[in-house]
């Protein structure tokens, strides 16, 4: 058991773009079940 706590555990975290202000978050709309109306997305 003692092992199984020093073993080492790592993670690969991958980031793209950051949004740009302005444009459409189409995944969040209630078309897509998401919670932003079409005019919240803009």
């Amino acid at each position: 058991m003692a092992e199984q706590l020093r073993a080492q555990k790592h993670a690969f975290m991958f980031f793209t773009k950051a949004p740009t202000p302005g444009l459409t978050k189409t995944r969040l709309t209630s078309a897509r079940g998401g919670f932003l109306t079409p005019q919240e997305a803009t």
